[in-house]
Order: C-alpha cells, then sequence, then structure tokens
C-alpha cells in the first residue's frame, strides 16, 4: 500500500498544472463546499473532484482513502445526531419504551441533513487537498508558497 500523502509520478493532466493553480483549485471547491448547505450541489463537488482525480489518472491513489473517510463519515453523522436534536424527530436511538432513559436521545431530521452537510464537505476537502499533494512535488508547492509570500514556517510544513 502506497503512503497516504506523498507524490505520485504519473502523467497526467493535474500534474503538468501550475502549483498556483491547483492551490486555487483547492480554495475554490474549498470555499464552495464551506458556503452551502445544498447536498445535491455537495454531491456534484465530491463526484467533480473525483472524475478530476481519474481524468488526472490519479483515482486509485485518492480512492485509496474512501474506507477511511466512510468511517469517520459515519461517525461524524452519529455524533451530529446525538448532539443535534432539531427538526422533526424520526425516532430514538433508545426506545421509548425503555423506564427512565427511553426516548432521550432523538434521531431528528435537522441533524441527520446536517451531518450528511458535513460529511461531504469533509470529503470534498480530504479528496481535493489529497488530490493536490500527490500530484504536485514538494519542491515545486514549497517555492509557490514562497512566492506568495506564505511565511517559510508554514511553507517547511510541506516537505
Amino acid at each position: 500500500m502506497a503512503e497516504i500523502l506523498a507524490y505520485v509520478q504519473k502523467p497526467g493532466l493535474f500534474h503538468d498544472l501550475h502549483p498556483a493553480t491547483k492551490i486555487a483549485f483547492i480554495i475554490l471547491f474549498g470555499l464552495m463546499s464551506i458556503l452551502t448547505l445544498n447536498i445535491p450541489f455537495l454531491l456534484l463537488l465530491v463526484l467533480v473532484v473525483i472524475v478530476t482525480a481519474y481524468i488526472a489518472n490519479l483515482g486509485p491513489e485518492v480512492m485509496q482513502q474512501f474506507r477511511l473517510i466512510s468511517i469517520m463519515s459515519i461517525v461524524l453523522i452519529g455524533i451530529t445526531i446525538i448532539t443535534m436534536p432539531t427538526g422533526e424527530t424520526l425516532g430514538y436511538l433508545v426506545p421509548a419504551g425503555i423506564p427512565l432513559v427511553g426516548g432521550l436521545i432523538p434521531v431528528t431530521l435537522g441533524a441527520i441533513e446536517f451531518g450528511i452537510v458535513l460529511t461531504l464537505r469533509f470529503m470534498v476537502l480530504i479528496f481535493v487537498f489529497q488530490l493536490f499533494v500527490i500530484s504536485t512535488q514538494p519542491r515545486d508547492i514549497v517555492h509557490t508558497m514562497e512566492r506568495m509570500r506564505i511565511p517559510i514556517d508554514y511553507t517547511l510544513m510541506f516537505l
């Protein structure tokens, strides 16, 4: 199994882009995913990033993280259900018939929807950042960040 976030030398369209263009891609997709609550739009963003990875000949490398992201998504939705009891109640994690604790943790439509939104945002951000790192030489990342006048302490984190 290859390293998770290591440069992958392969011929592809995304490899040929300038690192600043890839950084703009990250910023654009990051902002779009953070600023929307629209689930179909977030699904479209995830799909676009995955299709871009396959077009760039990096699909398997990006998808090797899918199992981990799926597990984290389930955990994120579960935490959201437990901590956000807003919206129409669909049921309870603890059945209402159990004495003393029955009906304490409601499963609400609002919590499920928000959990899905958070999960899709997480997917977009992880996939787009991974695509950037595995398609860009570390020296090119550092050089581009230096030219953008990003402090050296932050720049060296990419080595």
